[in-house]
C-alpha cells in the first residue's frame, strides 16, 4: 500500500522530535503524539508551510518567498481642529522578482519553484508564467499544487526524474558537494 503524505509527515514529525528529546521517546505519545498529528491545511499560506516542513524535515532547503512592498504609513498632524492627514500612507516596491513561485527549494543540488494555488479559480499571472520559463530554461524545476497529495505526487516523481537521480546518487557516494573556502 502506498504511504501519502499526511502518513509520511507524522513518521518524519516524530523522528523529528525524538531525535530533539530522545529520554523522553517511551512518553512520545503522551507528550507529543497529539501535536504532531498533520491537520489538512485549509488556506494558501498553510500548504506552503506544509510543503516547506515537509522538504526541510526530508534533509531538504525550502524556503517560503513573499514578494511584497513595504508599506508606509500615513502620516498625520493633531491640530486643534482635530486630527488631519499629511501624507497617505503608500507601498514601496520590494527588490524580489515579480511572478516568484511560493516555496523555492533546492532538492539534492537541483532548483525547484513550488507555486500553490489553493482554489479551483486560482491562476498563474503573466509574471509567474514569465517566471516558470524563466525557471524551466535556466533547468531548474517548477510545479503548480493544489493540496497536499498533489504535491506529495509531483515530488516523488521529480525523485525519479534522471538528473535527480544523479545528484542524489552522487551525493550518496561522495557526499554533500560543497565550494572550496578562499
Amino acid at each position: 500500500m502506498k504511504t501519502t503524505f499526511k502518513q509520511e509527515y507524522e513518521e518524519l514529525k516524530k523522528a523529528e522530535t525524538l531525535h530533539k528529546h530522545p529520554a523522553t521517546g517511551h512518553q512520545y505519545e503522551l507528550r507529543w503524539g497529539m501535536l504532531d498529528k498533520f491537520k489538512s491545511p485549509s488556506s494558501a499560506s498553510q500548504l506552503e508551510k506544509a510543503i516547506k516542513k515537509f522538504l526541510l524535515m526530508k534533509g531538504h532547503q525550502a524556503a517560503i518567498t513573499e514578494v511584497r512592498g513595504t508599506f508606509i504609513p500615513p502620516e498625520f498632524l493633531d491640530t486643534a481642529m482635530g486630527r488631519i492627514e499629511t501624507k497617505k500612507g503608500r507601498y514601496i516596491k520590494s527588490g524580489s522578482t515579480l511572478g516568484q513561485a511560493d516555496v523555492s527549494s533546492s532538492i539534492f543540488g537541483v532548483a525547484v519553484h513550488w507555486e500553490v494555488k489553493f482554489s479551483k479559480s486560482d491562476r498563474q499571472s503573466k509574471e509567474q508564467r514569465k517566471f516558470e520559463k524563466l525557471v524551466l530554461q535556466a533547468g531548474g524545476f517548477y510545479f503548480i499544487v493544489r493540496t497536499v497529495d498533489d504535491f506529495y505526487d509531483k515530488y516523488y516523481a521529480l525523485l525519479d526524474h534522471p538528473r535527480v537521480v544523479l545528484m542524489r546518487d552522487y551525493e550518496e557516494n561522495n557526499g554533500t558537494p560543497s565550494l572550496p573556502m578562499s
